[in-house]
């Protein structure tokens, strides 16, 4: 019967919308606990890979319809990481989001995670890298520095880029973490978001 389907279709529509208001709210509020402090860790030791292969599922039929080359990419199947699961969720959502958001149809996004070790204080420690990858709209440079201010939107013609409490919040969940989040946007390169965490838990 056409009339169902389309009910059910527009079922399916109303539950994706309200998800996604449901997960709006939740990181406003994150964000009202994390300007009085009072937003906490609770992390543990988990494999981080499948983790973010799961999260990236959620965006496949978003890539499907805008015809986007999506994928993710890692140089190791297994990397344990001391983290907060639906703190990482939070800052991932945000993130892919975002490059979904400013991707062209037809354009790429791609995740990709990687171990590196850095001398720290003479001592080598590791870390683990996730970046997200997409080619759109370019942050002018002398924005990238502001782009995780909470009130912080660029105006580009008719696209209002607005990182608005999403990216500045992600920071904040990194940073929660003990961790780093860097940005370089170019026109060969892309926008790179990256994050950064130590592998280990004696920093946190």
């Amino acid at each position: 019967n056409m009339g169902d389907s389309y009910i059910q279709q527009q079922h399916g529509i109303m539950l994706k919308n309200s998800k996604m208001l449901l997960q709006l709210v939740n990181q406003i509020l994150d964000f009202r606990k994390s300007e009085s402090g009072k937003l906490t860790l609770q992390a543990s030791k988990s494999n981080i890979v499948p983790f973010v292969q799961e999260i990236k599922k959620s965006f496949d039929s978003l890539a499907e319809k805008k015809n986007i080359n999506y994928q993710l990419v890692s140089n190791s199947e297994n990397i344990q990481v001391w983290f907060d699961k639906s703190k990482m969720k939070n800052i991932l959502f945000n993130l892919l989001s975002n490059a979904f958001k400013f991707s062209d149809d037809h354009g790429e996004v791609t995740i990709h995670i990687s171990t590196l070790s850095k001398k720290l204080n003479s001592k080598l420690v590791n870390y683990v890298k996730i970046s997200v990858v997409n080619f759109g709209y370019v942050i002018p440079e002398e924005y990238t520095n502001l782009i995780f201010d909470q009130f912080y939107q660029i105006d580009n013609q008719k696209k209002n880029l607005g990182s608005g409490i999403g990216l500045s919040l992600t920071k904040r969940l990194v940073e929660l973490h003990r961790g780093k989040i860097t940005v370089k946007s170019s026109v060969a390169e892309g926008t790179r978001f990256s994050i950064i965490l130590r592998l280990g838990n004696e920093h946190l």
